[in-house]
C-alpha cells in the first residue's frame, strides 16, 4: 500500500528462449531473402502475437524485429513465384502494420528501446510495400488502403507528438540547468535515441504518402497540415528535428501526391526552407538543411513558375555557398548535401525545363561547370535519374557542347556505367541507351588522341564504364571500343 503503480518484468528461461528464437528468425529471414517466403505466413503468424508480448519489452522488440525480414521476404517471393504466393504480401501488410503502431501507441514512453525498435520495424515494413512493384502491371505487391493509411498516420502523429513532448521537457528543463558533462552527454544521448525514433515514425508516413500519391491529400490536409504546419518554422518550435521531420513530410507531398496539392501546400513550405537553408536560422542542423535543399529541386520541379520566383535570388547565393564550402573543404560527408544542392540548382535555372532559366544575372556557365563537377550523382538514386537523363537533354538539344566538355561527359557517363554494372539504380534503361549514344557521338567528333588521354586519366572503373557503353553502341551498329 501507497507504493503506486508498479512495472513488473519477467526474466524465465522460456522468455529469453522467445528472444533468442526471434533473433535467429531474424537472421534467417535477412540472409535467405527470397528464399525464405515459402516460410513467411508461418512466421509471421507466430511472431505477430508476441509484438504485443505483455511480460518482456525485449520479447516485443525482437519480435517485431524480425517481422520486417520476414514480410520482405514475402514481397520477394510474391513478385518471383506469383501465384497464390501474390497475395500473402496484401494479407500480411495490415495485420503487421496496425499490430505495431497500436503497440507503440501501448508502450511504455520511457522505453526509448523498445519504441525505437517497434518504429524501426514499421519503417522497414512500410519500406518494403513500397518499394516492391510488379512491373508487368505496375501494381505494389502491397498497399494499404485509404482508411487503413488514415489511422496509421493518425496513429504515427499521436507518437510523434509524444516523442517531441520528450524531446522538449529534455531540451528546456534538463540540457539548461545540467552542469555535470557526464549527465549531459547522457541527456544527449537520450535526444538522440528520440531523434532516432522521431526519424523512422516520419520515414513511415512517408513511405505512406508515396504510396498513396494524390490518394494521400486529404490525409495531409486533415491531418498533416494542423500538426506539422506549425513546426516548419523556427516561431513554431525550438527543436530543429521537429521542424526537419516538418520539411521532409512536405517536401514528399510536393514531390508525390500531384501539382495541385504542390501548388496548393507549397508557399508554405518555402517559407521553412528559406530559413533551412539559412545557417543563421537552421541552428546549424546540417540534415534541415539538407531537407531544404531536397525542397528546392522538387518544388522547382513540381509547383507552379510562382512559388519560388520571388525568392529565387535570395536562394541562389545560398545555394552556391554550400558548392563552394564543399569544394574548398573536400568532406565526404558533405557529398549527399552537395549532389542535391547541385540538382537544386540545376532544376531552378539549367535544364531545359528550369523555371528560372531565362532570369537575368545569372552567370549559367559557372552553374553548369559546377553541375558537371558533381556529377555523377550517387548518393540518392531518384535524383540521380533525374540529373542523369536532364543531362542527356541538355546534351541533345546543344546546352552541352560534346566537343568541348568531352572530358567531363566520359568521366560522367563512364562513371554511370560502372556504378549501373554494380547494381547501382542511378539511371535508368532509357538514359544509359542515351548515353552510349551521346558517348559514340564524341568519339566521332572528337580528336582520336584526346579522347585515348581523357580514357587514360579515368579512374579503372569509369574506363571499364565506358567499355560497356560502347559495347552497347557496337551492339547497335555504333562506335568501336576504345584501347587503353
Amino acid at each position: 500500500p501507497g507504493m503506486g503503480t508498479k512495472k513488473l518484468t519477467f526474466n524465465t528461461t522460456q522468455i529469453q528462449e522467445k528472444a533468442q528464437a526471434a533473433r535467429a528468425m531474424y537472421e534467417h529471414a535477412n540472409a535467405l531473402g527470397v528464399a525464405f517466403g515459402p516460410y513467411a505466413e508461418t512466421c509471421a503468424s507466430a511472431f505477430l502475437p508476441l509484438v504485443k508480448f505483455k511480460y518482456s519489452p525485449e520479447v516485443r522488440s525482437t519480435s517485431a524485429q524480425t517481422l520486417s525480414p520476414i514480410f520482405n521476404a514475402a514481397c520477394q517471393y510474391a513478385l518471383s513465384t506469383g501465384g497464390d504466393a501474390a497475395s500473402l504480401p496484401q494479407s500480411l501488410l495490415p495485420a503487421l502494420v496496425n499490430t505495431i503502431a497500436s503497440q507503440l501507441e501501448e508502450e511504455d514512453q520511457d522505453d526509448n528501446e523498445t519504441l525505437f525498435a517497434l518504429a524501426d520495424s514499421l519503417s522497414e515494413i512500410c519500406y518494403s510495400a513500397f518499394r516492391h512493384v510488379n512491373e508487368v502491371n505496375g501494381r505494389r505487391v502491397a498497399q494499404l488502403d485509404f482508411n487503413q493509411s488514415h489511422k496509421l498516420v493518425s496513429q504515427l502523429v499521436n507518437c510523434i507528438g509524444s516523442c517531441l513532448e520528450r524531446r522538449s521537457e529534455m531540451i528546456q528543463s534538463t540540457l539548461a540547468v545540467v552542469t555535470d558533462e557526464d549527465e549531459r552527454a547522457h541527456c544527449e544521448d537520450l535526444l538522440q535515441i528520440e531523434a532516432d525514433t522521431l526519424t523512422e515514425y516520419v520515414n513511415s508516413i512517408g513511405y505512406t504518402l508515396k504510396s498513396l500519391g494524390e490518394g494521400f491529400v486529404p490525409i495531409f490536409e486533415s491531418i498533416i497540415v494542423p500538426y506539422f504546419g506549425k513546426l516548419l518554422l523556427a516561431e513554431g518550435t525550438n527543436d530543429t528535428r521537429a521542424r526537419l521531420a516538418a520539411v521532409e513530410i512536405y517536401d514528399d507531398m510536393v514531390e508525390y501526391c500531384g501539382s495541385a496539392a504542390a501548388a496548393k501546400f507549397s508557399p508554405s513550405l518555402v517559407q521553412g526552407i528559406m530559413q533551412g537553408i539559412d545557417d543563421s536560422t537552421n541552428g546549424g542542423d546540417r540534415d534541415l538543411k539538407r531537407a531544404s535543399v531536397y525542397g528546392i529541386a522538387q518544388i522547382a520541379r513540381y509547383a507552379p513558375n510562382s512559388t519560388l520566383s520571388s525568392v529565387a535570388f535570395q536562394i541562389l547565393p545560398n545555394l552556391m555557398s554550400i558548392v563552394t564550402d564543399a569544394e574548398s573543404a573536400e568532406e565526404e560527408e558533405n557529398t549527399y548535401l552537395v549532389e542535391i544542392t547541385v540538382s537544386a540548382l540545376a532544376s531552378m535555372f539549367l535544364f531545359n525545363d528550369a523555371p528560372y532559366g531565362t532570369f537575368d544575372g545569372v552567370d549559367k556557365s559557372s552553374l553548369l561547370k559546377k553541375f558537371l563537377h558533381v556529377l555523377p550523382i550517387c548518393q540518392d538514386y531518384d535524383e540521380a535519374k533525374v540529373c542523369h537523363d536532364k543531362l542527356c537533354d541538355l546534351i541533345e538539344s546543344g546546352a552541352v557542347s560534346m566537343t568541348a566538355e568531352a572530358p567531363a561527359l566520359m568521366r560522367i557517363v563512364g562513371q554511370i556505367f560502372a556504378d549501373v554494372e554494380d547494381g547501382e539504380e542511378v539511371a535508368s534503361t532509357a538514359t544509359c541507351s542515351r548515353l552510349a549514344v551521346i558517348l559514340t557521338k564524341i568519339q566521332e567528333s572528337v580528336d582520336s588522341g584526346l579522347i585515348q588521354k581523357c580514357f587514360s586519366q579515368l579512374s579503372p572503373e569509369a574506363q571499364n564504364g565506358i567499355q560497356i557503353a560502347l559495347e552497347r553502341g557496337a551492339g547497335a551498329g555504333n562506335g568501336a571500343v576504345i584501347s587503353p
